[in-house]
């Protein structure tokens, strides 16, 4: 704590600790009062509340009793009673709607109509002479004034909310009991009131009570049993119960009402409280704060003329409303006197503290690297002495600075230069890999094409086709390490991405097995592949690089492996939500020694000399396929036992699918295609066996060799697709197929790159001219036979 602060804690405790503990014990007394209260008033204006709708209903049993105490009513002659009934509600106005005049048996009479044919009593049906008599005996008031009745004496009864059986609206019905000369029960007379006035009593109770609060207060009454006659929320109040838009009736043809009540709400509070209106109490409760309400407290009263309770419920910040007001100025009176306080507390303390706070400040600015803050050094006290120490510890500070700052700009210079150097080997690398490249691949595709071109003659010895065969697969060979080194570069650069299609894994896997049968069975070894019950057959994943992986985990196998067995074996490891495959390559081979067993991903690297002298290879296979893996999520681990054998596993993400083809044998055979090829290349070698290539195809074939002449020959004559070279003299075929979009009557036409460029952005510049398909040099029968068909099928379709 700052020696500011702690003198300032220490005189303020001091000065206010007793003027603080005073102030706390009159707020307190006075807020507990202002509680009682604010309760208090709150109560009143509910009795307040409850004393209008009693007057009330005090005057509506009043006005019912003196009816039926009238001798004309105790014949219960309705011709004689129904004239007196009209002029009583004419005099009263709109107090009443209707009156009732019930019989013991529970038919009745009302001013509102009745059937002529059965002496006047309310029917299903007032116009038919067989219709079947209304009942009031499951009314309330007709069992208080004649079913309960069994002292026989005049009971005077206000019903609860119900809904009329002849005129469908709400009603409350004030009833009184009839009493025969003899002394026994003749009847009722009911005065119908109608909802409209209870609706004018909740509005007056409203101008005259809960106005006072605002529209915080809310207001509900409730009968002698707890139903609802009015509520904040108009669904609780009683209403006809509907079911797909039609009332629903009972099994006597009357409508059902939908009465809610206190009693049964979900809040226990509301209940118990509901039972103390019920029961005719007085009192306020608290109301617990809930997810939708805030804490709140109720007030009840009985209306004793009815039966019925009344309560009023406000949140607690409107009954604390007095309470906060007076606390808010206690508490704006303390603060005066606390500033006042304080004020006289930092003026003395100020004398103490301000040399510290100076030197404070200038520690500050010279850690943001101002070093001009000048202090008072003056002086012979121990301030003085620890100002002048300050200051010759700011000029070192500053003059190691300098010296850090110019270090540190000479080291960033030389990153720099180091940064631009790497970025311009990296440059000039990509450049070597794409010329390398091209210029490989155009000799080979040369030379594979010849080679694949004499591997469809049949006029040659054995030992003839023992040699093509041994020099197309020394071609292929090259064409391996050449593709190994453009992956690896490409890993490295973060060009690889991974491409999704679906594809039958069961085909590609028996692909694999028949790929290397022929050197299983000239090594005398055992192939076996086993796939897991689970294994999908139908799949979605990077079809090509997982081939690359395999094909590489095998030909490994295959070729440290001298007896024994090579096995391929598929499981699915994974759950419902995703199928994750495990993929495990095992020999009976030599075996990784296992110091050497952590090296075995890095690139170029061999496990000895005389490994790669025997064997062959590049050392990039495995790098290349750890890397892929990754790619992908998973990780390539390898157990291995020096002169018993290896295991490599790996896992790998797929999604089950359904395909709709079937995958095509991979078997070529000439003569098939038609159609008429313009071929742009400008390497003689290539044009030769290109065209014997497409000539075998069935195609016919007509070479330029660069884009002006291709341009000029499709001026001439007309032709089916376009195979086009990337770099030729003149116009290369970039511009070539520009310039063949900007013809209409060539916006068409299928052409489709025949290249040794196999960079992505160098793909990505032949379709983004315009080209509709691409094929890499060395050309592989099966995948330019493939292209060509599509294509042409789509031409002739």
């Amino acid at each position: 704590m700052q020696l500011k602060t702690r003198l300032t804690v220490i005189l303020g405790l001091t000065a206010l600790a007793p003027m603080l503990v005073i102030f706390s014990l009159a707020m307190l007394h006075s807020t507990e009062q202002a509680k009682r209260l604010s309760i208090s008033a709150a109560q009143a204006k509910v009795y307040n509340a409850a004393a209008i709708f009693d007057r009330y209903f005090a005057k509506r049993k009043s006005e019912v009793a003196a009816l039926a105490r009238q001798p004309t009513f105790k014949t219960m002659d309705f011709t004689q009673i129904a004239p007196i009934l009209a002029g009583e509600k004419t005099f009263h106005q709109q107090t009443y709607e209707k009156f009732i005049l019930g019989r013991p048996d529970g038919s009745f009479h009302n001013t509102e109509g009745g059937n002529p044919f059965q002496n006047m009593l309310r029917t299903f049906d007032d116009t038919s002479p067989q219709a079947r008599k209304r009942t009031i005996t499951r009314r309330d008031y007709w069992q208080e004034t004649i079913g309960r009745n069994v002292n026989q004496s005049a009971e005077i009864y206000v019903s609860e909310p119900m809904i009329s059986y002849t005129t469908g609206v709400k009603q409350i019905v004030v009833a009184a009991t009839i009493l025969a000369n003899d002394g026994k029960v003749a009847g009722l007379l009911g005065g119908s009131i109608p909802w409209r006035e209870i609706d004018r009593l909740v509005q007056e109770v409203s101008q005259q009570v809960v106005h006072q609060f605002y529209d915080n207060a809310r207001f509900m009454l409730v009968s002698k049993e707890g139903i609802y006659m009015y509520h904040w929320l108009p669904d609780k109040i009683i209403q006809l119960k509907r079911e797909q838009g039609k009332f629903v009736v009972n099994d006597i043809g009357e409508k059902i009402a939908i009465r809610l009540k206190v009693t049964e709400e979900a809040n226990p509070q509301l209940q118990e409280i509901g039972l103390k209106m019920i029961a005719g109490f007085n009192g306020y409760a608290q109301l617990d704060k809930t997810a939708t309400e805030p804490r709140s407290y109720i007030f009840y009263a009985p209306v004793k003329s009815a039966g019925y309770s009344i309560a009023l419920t406000l949140p607690e910040h409107v009954v604390f409303a007095p309470v906060y007001a007076l606390r808010q100025q206690l508490l704006i009176i303390l603060g005066f006197a606390v500033v006042i306080s304080l004020l006289v507390v930092w003026r003395f303390s100020y004398g103490i503290y301000q040399p510290i706070a100076k030197l404070t400040k200038a520690a500050q600015a010279l850690t943001q690297g101002n070093f001009s803050v000048s202090l008072s050094t003056r002086g012979k006290d121990e301030m003085a002495k620890l100002s002048r120490a300050f200051a010759q510890m700011r000029d070192k500070v500053y003059q190691r600075e300098s010296e850090l700052e110019h270090r540190v700009e000479e080291r960033t210079q030389a990153l720099e230069l180091a940064k631009l150097a790497a970025e311009e080997a990296a440059s000039a690398k990509s450049r070597f890999l794409a010329n390398m490249s091209h210029e490989i691949r155009t000799p080979m595709n040369g030379i594979l094409g010849t080679l694949q071109l004499l591997n469809q003659q049949n006029n040659f010895s054995e030992e003839q086709q023992t040699l093509i065969r041994v020099a197309n697969e020394s071609g292929q060979n090259l064409l391996t390490l050449l593709n190994d080194i453009l992956d690896i570069s490409k890993l490295d650069q973060g060009e690889v991405s991974l491409y999704f299609e679906p594809f039958d894994l069961y085909a590609v896997l028996h692909h694999l097995e028949q790929l290397f049968s022929e050197k299983v069975i000239e090594k005398r070894l055992r192939f076996q592949l086993v796939i897991g019950d689970t294994v999908p057959k139908e799949v979605v994943s990077d079809k090509h690089r997982l081939q690359q992986v395999l094909l590489n985990l095998l030909n490994n196998a295959i070729k440290f492996t001298h007896e024994g067995f090579i096995r391929l074996e598929i499981q699915n490891i994974g759950d419902m939500e995703q199928v994750m495959l495990r993929f495990a390559v095992s020999d009976s081979g030599i075996g990784i020694a296992e110091e050497k067993l952590p090296h075995i991903f890095n690139p170029f690297y061999q496990e000895d000399e005389s490994t790669t002298r025997r064997y062959g290879g590049s050392g990039l296979g495995l790098c290349i396929c750890q890397q892929i893996i990754e790619l992908c999520g998973g990780h390539l681990n390898c157990q291995s036992v020096q002169g018993e054998g290896s295991e490599f596993d790996f896992n790998w993400p797929v999604a089950p699918c359904c395909l709709i083809y079937s995958e095509d044998s991979d078997q070529v055979t000439f003569g098939e295609l038609h159609g008429h090829i313009l071929l742009a290349e400008d390497n003689a070698v290539n044009q030769v066996v290109t065209k014997a290539i497409l000539e075998k195809l069935g195609l016919s074939v007509t070479i330029v060799t660069d884009g002006e002449q291709a341009l000029q020959q499709l001026e001439k004559e007309h032709y089916d697709l376009v195979l086009m070279d990337m770099h030729m003299p003149n116009m290369d075929g970039i511009e070539a197929t520009k310039a063949i979009r900007g013809m209409p009557q060539h916006m068409q036409l299928t052409i489709i790159a025949l290249t040794a460029n196999v960079l992505i952005k160098d793909i990505e510049a032949c379709f983004a001219a315009g080209m509709d398909d691409y094929i890499s040099k060395p050309i592989a029968l099966e995948q330019l036979k493939s292209v060509l068909d599509k294509w042409l099928a789509v031409k002739n379709g």
